[in-house]
């Protein structure tokens, strides 16, 4: 199934029902980010997202794609650093 496609199936379940922020920017930046994206970690972005905020999610994507000698594992990796901080 393409990105695009999975993002607008599960649009409401991005992330909780609990969260007020739009799901459409949030599925524009993961949109936007879909080459350093692992599909089945798509809810943890967009939660990362909501609890930290866009600008936040970007300057990690930034170091990523700066930095990683693979992006998606080094996002990855970072996001859970992050995440795991709460």
């Amino acid at each position: 199934m393409e990105f695009k496609q999975l993002l607008k199936q599960k649009s409401n379940s991005l992330i909780e029902n609990k969260y007020l922020t739009s799901n459409s920017l949030i599925e524009g930046v993961l949109i936007e980010n879909k080459d350093i994206i692992e599909e089945q970690w798509i809810k943890r972005h967009a939660k990362f997202c909501y609890t930290h905020g866009v600008p936040a999610y970007m300057e990690l994507v930034h170091k990523a794609r700066k930095y990683g000698k693979n992006p998606k594992q080094l996002l990855a990796f970072l996001i859970n650093k992050e995440m795991d901080k709460l």
